[in-house]
């Protein structure tokens, strides 16, 4: 595959997450684009893969859409966290600030040995 192709690919993989993510939130088009500064239309236009947005608008979406950039980026990595979130989420709210700095460093730990 040439090198214009793969961007093309890559162009449509993010607007199809950034779609996918704004149809979990429930979000219409209009409420995504407002919340994050742009106009409907060229939020369309990223949805299909026409347009890539520079990386301010891309963190605005991001912070709008409330996931870390890399749920957007990676569609596997997007997949097997929301997975993940689903299954501990009402626990993880009835854990104290201790235990889930003790979460995170063993996540982090386990991640270092790989």
């Amino acid at each position: 595959m040439d090198e214009k192709k793969e961007k093309t690919e890559r162009m449509k993989k993010i607007g199809e997450q950034i779609h996918i993510s704004r149809k979990k939130c429930k979000y219409t088009r209009e409420t995504l684009a407002e919340k994050s500064g742009i106009s409907p239309n060229y939020l369309y236009n990223i949805e299909i893969g026409n347009k890539v947005p520079n990386v301010l608008i891309f963190l605005d979406l991001c912070q709008a859409l409330d996931i870390p950039s890399g749920i957007l980026l990676n569609p596997a990595v997007e997949n097997r966290f929301h997975s993940f979130i689903e299954d501990i989420s009402s626990d993880f709210n009835k854990l104290t600030n201790n235990e889930i700095a003790l979460i995170k460093n063993t996540i982090h730990f386990l991640a270092k040995q790989k």
